[in-house]
């Protein structure tokens, strides 16, 4: 069963901090960073497809995101994506960027190392991303036992 979503403003707290607490012992999430409004959910993937057998990879993933018209152009998708990214890292799983449809997003995700899904072409409208986190893991090694 998927939690209620949790909405939030705070602009004094990081980010970071902001996701985290808000992820805190629930599958959904959203809230607002400053003038970025993100929702996130927790999954594993366990598809044969994309996974050994017996294996998964615990994913945070990035459902939606929107910045206020105002401050477009301005940084803060990319800033919200890297707090993700060490979010995600920090609890051990890996970052996706789920259904893009976006030319500037594709080419935002693209620029932070983003790799199409297996299944997914890169530029196409509702491809998803993986953002490897800082450490550059591959998707293999991301792999944890059921």
């Amino acid at each position: 069963a998927t939690s209620p979503a949790v909405s939030v403003l705070a602009p004094t707290k990081s980010a970071c901090d902001v996701l985290r607490s808000q992820l805190r012992g629930r599958e959904t999430a959203s809230c607002a960073l400053g003038a970025t409004q993100v929702s996130v959910r927790v999954l594993d993937i366990v598809s044969p497809l994309q996974v050994p057998h017996g294996k998964k990879v615990p994913c945070l993933t990035l459902t939606n995101i929107h910045v206020e018209r105002a401050a477009r152009r301005k940084g803060h998708a990319r800033k919200t994506l890297r707090a993700l990214r060490t979010v995600a890292a920090g609890s051990g799983r890996a970052l996706l960027v789920e259904n893009v449809v976006s030319q500037k997003m594709h080419a935002l995700v693209r620029d932070l190392g983003g790799q199409p899904l297996f299944g997914c072409r890169a530029g196409a409208k509702g491809c998803t991303y993986w953002l490897p986190d800082e450490s550059r893991r591959t998707w293999k090694e991301m792999t944890v036992e059921r």
